[in-house]
């Protein structure tokens, strides 16, 4: 089902967002300004995004299911089955 694939691919932008983040904290650069490799890594989610919404539309309500593996999308969701 497309939806699980879906999911799947919006968790890996999360966890991938989320590991540079460490990667930044780790190394004390986290508050130094925009950092470019960062900025890089949110132009490609946006697109990968962008190109998800084309897809299936843009995240509603109503279509959200209460099991959602997204914490982040809270319930706002809708790529849950």
């Amino acid at each position: 089902m497309i939806y699980k694939e879906i999911t799947k691919k919006i968790i890996a932008l999360k966890n991938a967002d989320l590991e540079f983040r460490e990667k930044l904290i780790a190394a004390g650069k986290l508050g130094d300004g925009y950092n470019d490799e960062m900025a890089k890594i949110h132009i490609q989610n946006a697109k990968t995004l962008d190109e998800i919404i084309q897809t299936i539309g843009y995240p509603q309500l109503a279509r959200a299911s209460r099991s959602c593996p997204l914490p982040t999308l809270g319930h706002f969701c809708n790529v849950c089955p």
